[in-house]
């Protein structure tokens, strides 16, 4: 609360209390109240500090399944730092309002999926990524120093902006949208990290699942052995080859990731005794690592393989 006055801060105070004791109404009323009072003082609407309130209210609303009226407020958020960002010239003013609008817009594309909102969810996930990928390009060709305008997203942030639109993609049956994302997602990471391991495990499933027209030069066999075995066999080595300090939890659950996928793949082409092996095998690794979804999954497919 240091960063307020104390007229804002206490009606801060007030509302998170009110959150805090099940009472979102009276939450609200306060959180309204201190926007007023930073208005009257003279505070900036696009300060971090204000529009931080804002944040924060929806946060609450969200918390207490308001997610209508959680929207509400961040597309008003979103909406004055867009208009604000496009009003400043390239500097880090410009690009603390654009970091700060891609970052709801991923926020917002998150809850409108849980809304089952997907036109409504798929705009906002696509203007974040094309928007944090235009200022990428401009930065790269302008060759723009962090000291000139600030830090934009790292290549991480880059990738998981890529792979966050995928998985909305893959979520949606729109398989032929999400593989390239996934590889462009790759492209940003270096080779041999635990985040590439579950990358190349959605990629892998990605291309398995691909929708392949009649008339297309390849089959879905084809597919299936040529790209999405040979993308989880990757996954798998380069899982075995990341070695401590590089190496996370990641790596162990892409690791059972990529040994199901080989598993559902050798089922797809109906090789049904390796298939077999590689679901006991990721059973066994899923037992060992405590993943209960992952010993789940292994024992419906070697159902599926008994019943045929």
């Amino acid at each position: 609360m240091h960063n307020y006055p104390e007229s804002v801060a206490a009606e801060l105070r007030q509302g998170l209390y009110c959150a805090m004791n099940d009472n979102p109404q009276d939450s609200m009323k306060h959180f309204r109240s201190a926007l007023e009072q930073c208005a009257a003082l003279g505070m900036d609407a696009l300060s971090d500090e204000v529009t931080g309130i804002k944040i924060e209210l929806a946060g609450m609303l969200e918390k207490h399944g308001l997610p209508d009226k959680t929207v509400t407020i961040l597309e008003h958020v979103l909406d004055e730092v867009v208009v604000g960002a496009k009003a400043q010239p390239n500097g880090p003013e410009r690009t603390r309002l654009m970091r700060k609008g891609v970052s709801i817009g991923f926020k917002l594309g998150a809850l409108y999926q849980d809304m089952e909102k997907p036109a409504e969810a798929e705009e906002a996930l696509v203007w974040s990524v094309e928007t944090a990928l235009r200022e990428r390009r401009r930065r790269e060709t302008e060759n723009v120093k962090v000291e000139e305008e600030g830090e934009w997203f790292s290549d991480e942030e880059t990738a998981m902006a890529l792979e966050n639109l995928a998985g909305y993609y893959g979520g949606n049956d729109q398989h032929f949208l999400a593989t390239p994302l996934y590889l462009q997602a790759l492209d940003l990471l270096p080779p041999n990290t635990c985040h590439a391991v579950i990358i190349m495990n959605n990629l892998s499933v990605s291309l398995a699942q691909q929708h392949i027209p009649p008339s297309a030069p390849v089959t879905r066999e084809q597919l299936i052995t040529d790209s999405a075995t040979k993308w989880a066999q990757k996954a798998l080595k380069v899982s075995e080859k990341t070695k401590p300090p590089h190496r996370t939890d990641e790596c162990d659950t892409g690791c059972a990731a990529a040994i199901y996928n080989l598993a559902e793949f050798a089922e797809m082409l109906n090789d049904k005794d390796l298939a077999r092996e590689r679901y006991v095998e990721a059973r066994s690794l899923a037992k060992g690592l405590g993943l209960e979804e992952g010993i789940r999954k292994a024992e419906e497919g070697l159902r599926r393989l008994d019943a045929n």
